[in-house]
């Protein structure tokens, strides 16, 4: 047995040297600027693009396509080319297959954790509740307790 490096291995022996990438379609309904921040929260050194000129971008996408690299170009995140799904692309390789899991994860944690809620959720526009007979109507024009409110309402609703 002799040991040969990648580039001599055609020259040497009739085998030959392949690569295996995988893509996988992830469900999810969330924003990009949620994917976002969990991958910012989770991973250094991302790099993000974004196709303004996509055809996603017509069918409701509000940036387009937004592909996030990491480590190195060997992991791909695209969101927005098709609605309701992320795309994970990566290379196939010890690293690259448990950065790929992490991110599958993290996807599927970005659309339903608590913090993603409170992030793309917005307030009612209609009144809470009519005062009864005999109580007299509060004002709510402070827009601090206004939101407190809303916070509250929120924690009841998550806890």
């Amino acid at each position: 047995s002799k040991v040969v490096a990648p580039e001599d291995l055609s020259t040497y022996t009739p085998l030959r040297v392949g690569s295996v990438s995988s893509r996988l379609h992830v469900p999810f309904v969330g924003k990009v600027e949620t994917l976002r921040m969990f991958l910012n929260e989770m991973f250094r050194g991302i790099r993000e693009s974004i196709d303004t000129t996509s055809t996603a971008k017509e069918d409701g996408g509000e940036e387009g396509v937004v592909t996030f690299v990491m480590h190195g170009g060997q992991v791909k995140v695209i969101a927005g080319k098709t609605k309701g799904v992320a795309t994970v692309e990566w290379d196939c390789s010890s690293v690259g297959d448990v950065i790929a899991d992490s991110i599958v994860a993290l996807i599927m944690h970005a659309q339903s954790s608590a913090a993603s809620i409170r992030l793309t959720s917005q307030a009612c526009g209609h009144r809470s509740k009519k005062p009864r007979e005999g109580e007299e109507e509060e004002e709510t024009d402070d827009p601090e307790k206004t939101t407190e409110e809303h916070l509250r309402a929120l924690h009841d609703a998550l806890v």
